[in-house]
């Protein structure tokens, strides 16, 4: 496991999530991810839109597509 790195960006959080793959099928990679409300660390920092979340390979440079299917940081 390694951080996202990106020239000139500071990230003041970052976190891991680990995910067990070794039942997959090769390639496949399709994970569902709750943010808890009480990850306050997260949900102070986050712009409102979630555009700042970064998902990245293990390698922690290659980004991975997402897609966020619901997001509000008022509530």
């Amino acid at each position: 496991m390694s951080w996202f790195y990106e020239s000139g960006a500071t990230w003041k959080r970052r976190a891991s999530i680990s995910v067990d793959a070794t039942q997959w099928a090769a390639g496949a990679i399709d994970i569902t991810a709750l943010i808890p409300v009480t990850w306050t660390q997260f949900w102070d920092e986050i712009d409102a839109s979630g555009n700042e979340a970064r998902i990245v390979d293990p390698d922690g440079t290659t980004k991975l597509s997402y897609d966020i299917s619901g997001f509000n940081k008022t509530t």
